[in-house]
């Protein structure tokens, strides 16, 4: 495979169920970079939400970050690739949604913004105390989130939903298709994560991969969840992990094994750098 371009997922991914990163993924990104690929981290999280370790390691320059809205160069320490909602698209969808028994936050100018009441109960909402923890990294609080939105003269990039009833996010996902300039997509059992419909992971890699001159043809992408489904259809070569949505395994190239067994690392050995690794299959 004439890989030049590796984009991988962070959390169900890259990292471990404890957010770890293990040497053997490290290792083969490290090991690809100096073959002349690309790595990038693709991921619904802020640049400012990615671990340090992730953020400092010396082969990563781009990021696609929140779920595609914007391409981020760490080296120039700006936005190459933004798509948002107008501040009147954000403000319909955050005033439908209130009717759920959601917390909800919002991402303007790339940083999120979140109400004193659901910082003060984010434990109540999220599925673990590491989830807790990044969102009180990433987010500033806000007394009033709904005017920020108002006052904003670029809009945002993603609103956030976090449930604490399975059935009532099932139900929201269904609803929110009735807005037709944006996507909703999960990344964890409980959330919804919606941004406008052309930040998706998918369309800010191939324009990353443009941006670069390379052909999407030969961008390998890794992921595990709905927000990476359509960078997975678009990638030349799309790599499920063994822990991924079915909806990913479906539509991926290559299944892997999953996060807690290097699965990143095992696909990039095989197809990339070649060596005689069985844990990856090209199974479609």
């Amino acid at each position: 495979m004439n890989i030049k371009l590796i984009a991988t997922d962070l959390d169900g991914t890259l990292l471990r169920t404890d957010k770890s990163l293990s040497r053997r993924n490290i290792e083969a990104l490290r090991q690809a970079s100096e073959r002349g690929v690309e790595i990038v981290i693709s991921t619904g999280r802020p640049w400012i939400g990615i671990s340090d370790i992730v953020r400092d390691m010396p082969f990563i320059r781009y990021a696609i970050i929140i779920n595609g809205a914007m391409v981020w160069d760490s080296r120039c320490q700006k936005a190459i690739y933004q798509s948002s909602f107008s501040t009147e698209q954000a403000l319909e969808i955050w005033d439908f949604v209130q009717k759920y028994n959601t917390m909800t936050d919002v991402h303007i100018g790339g940083v999120g913004r979140i109400s004193p009441y659901y910082m003060e109960h984010v434990s109540d909402y999220v599925l673990s105390e590491s989830i807790a923890k990044l969102v009180k990294k990433t987010r500033i609080v806000t007394d009033d989130v709904r005017e920020a939105i108002r006052s904003s003269k670029n809009g945002a990039q993603k609103i956030n939903l976090t449930f604490m009833n399975i059935e009532e996010k099932n139900r929201a996902l269904e609803e929110l298709k009735r807005f037709d300039f944006a996507v909703a997509v999960s990344s964890v059992a409980n959330n919804i994560e919606i941004n406008h419909v052309s930040a998706t992971k998918g369309r800010a890699l191939m324009g990353l991969a443009g941006h670069l001159g390379i052909d999407i043809s030969q961008v390998m992408a890794f992921g595990d969840s709905g927000n990476d489904l359509s960078m997975i259809k678009l990638a030349g070569v799309g790599v499920a992990m063994g822990n991924a949505d079915e909806e990913i395994k479906a539509a991926a190239d290559i299944i892997t094994l999953d996060n807690d067994s290097d699965g990143v690392c095992c696909a990039v050995d095989k197809f990339v750098l070649g060596s005689d690794d069985e844990g990856a299959e090209d199974e479609y």
